[in-house]
């Protein structure tokens, strides 16, 4: 399978869709195109997965891994090959997991003693941060996965880092803040880069144009996936303050992956609007749908998922709450709501009051078929993920004459005994 076959495929809207992250850990799917989501761990001194009630801050518990030496303490060794080492095991452990991204090494400069995340950085000079960090990914990439060079660029404070500009020198920022990332993108394999918080000379680093597609892609010929810090902020003229919903400017700096969204159809839809108002162009998106095609067919999981023939390990049904709910009824009709959840995506439609309401949301739907509002190939996915589902758990449609709750009971008490063993 070639990018080119599927991204002629794609409506504006998936290419859209594609450049945002689906939540906390994943990248964005398209089912409808065989493009499996893509697992992500923060780093760097090993994984945190969370299989279950993922979070941001690493509260909720995570799966068992190896805690290894900070960054300081990896770099003070000056060994490199303790560094592959150490990444060959980090990347062994994301194997494992089913992640194919590690976020870290992080390469920013340690410029001062108050910054809160020295520890995991590996020094004051751009040379040994450089090698470090180039040596590590080597490592990760051994088994597969990607490590994430961070933050680029000018990250070396973390008190008040979402809202800091960084007024700096080209020959300062060309001799000191960019050379370790330059030799980690240049020595390093399967890297990735994820953007900082910060601003850099007036332009959020995430939509900053001069740093990411002058510097990084056309001097050093990096080509792969560039993706947003979490929530990072984006702006389109020098000092103006940064927006979380300006995708627009951050894909026309050739930044690709906006992390992380709650509603991947909001932020999208950033990049639909600057399509229509010039801000952003449907070649530069185009430009950041290979990159994110092409680095998804190099990863272990499509790998996995082209042995499975292009099937998810697990049919995934997305369904809504109560469409009667007064939050939905008091702004949309019935029917309107239903429409508009099908085609974001939704597969199962619940309606818990009025046989009357069902029936009339039945038809309407029939109706936006008819017309074209709804594809029928949309509909077609729904109900293959449905029957999937139910496959999967062998439901079916013959009456069951008597349950026996024991047995049941019994079931999944034997499952959960299971779990907790694990």
């Amino acid at each position: 399978m070639k990018y080119k076959d599927i991204i002629n495929k794609m409506t504006i809207e998936e290419k859209a869709m594609l450049c945002v992250g689906q939540d906390y850990w994943n990248s964005k799917g398209l089912e409808r195109l065989g493009i499996p989501s893509i697992k992500m761990s923060d780093g760097p001194h090993g994984l945190r997965v969370q299989k279950t009630k993922a979070d941001n801050l690493g509260i909720n518990k995570s799966e068992v891994s190896t805690c290894f030496p900070s960054g300081a303490t990896i770099a003070n060794s000056w060994d490199k090959q303790l560094a592959y080492k150490m990444g060959k095991t980090i990347g062994e452990e994301a194997v494992r997991e089913e992640v194919d991204i590690v976020l870290g090494p992080g390469v920013n400069i340690k410029r001062s003693p108050l910054c809160g995340r020295n520890f995991e950085y590996f020094s004051e000079d751009p040379y040994l941060s450089g090698k470090m960090g180039a040596f590590i990914s080597k490592g990760i990439a051994k088994h597969g996965a990607f490590a994430t060079i961070k933050h680029f660029c000018c990250n070396n404070q973390e008190k008040s880092r979402s809202d800091y500009d960084v007024v700096v020198s080209q020959r300062a920022l060309r001799e000191i803040y960019l050379k370790p990332f330059e030799i980690a993108v240049k020595e390093g394999k399967n890297v990735l880069i994820m953007t900082s918080y910060n601003s850099v000379n007036g332009f959020w680093s995430a939509s900053n144009y001069d740093l990411t597609a002058k510097i990084l892609r056309d001097e050093w010929g990096f080509d792969n996936i560039v993706m947003t810090d979490w929530w990072a902020r984006c702006n389109a003229k020098q000092g103006e303050w940064g927006s979380t919903n300006r995708l627009d400017v951050m894909v026309r700096s050739q930044n690709d992956l906006y992390m992380v969204s709650p509603d991947v159809l909001v932020k999208s839809s950033s990049v639909l609007k600057g399509l229509e108002n010039g801000t952003v162009t449907r070649a530069q998106l185009q430009l950041s749908c290979k990159r994110i095609l092409e680095w998804i067919l190099k990863t272990n999981t499509f790998k996995e998922y082209l042995k499975r023939g292009c099937k998810p390990k697990y049919p995934i049904v997305v369904n809504t709450d109560d469409m009667t709910m007064v939050a939905i009824t008091n702004d949309f009709d019935i029917s309107e709501a239903c429409i508009k959840s099908i085609n974001a995506g939704a597969d199962l439609l619940l309606i818990c009051h009025g046989y009357e309401t069902e029936v009339d949301v039945i038809n309407n739907i029939k109706d936006a078929v008819d017309k074209g509002i709804i594809s029928i190939d949309r509909i077609n996915e729904s109900v293959y993920r449905i029957l999937s589902l139910k496959y999967s758990y062998k439901i079916n449609n013959e009456k069951i004459e008597n349950i026996d709750v024991d047995i049941i009971n019994s079931k999944i008490e034997d499952i959960l005994n299971r779990l907790n063993k694990n």
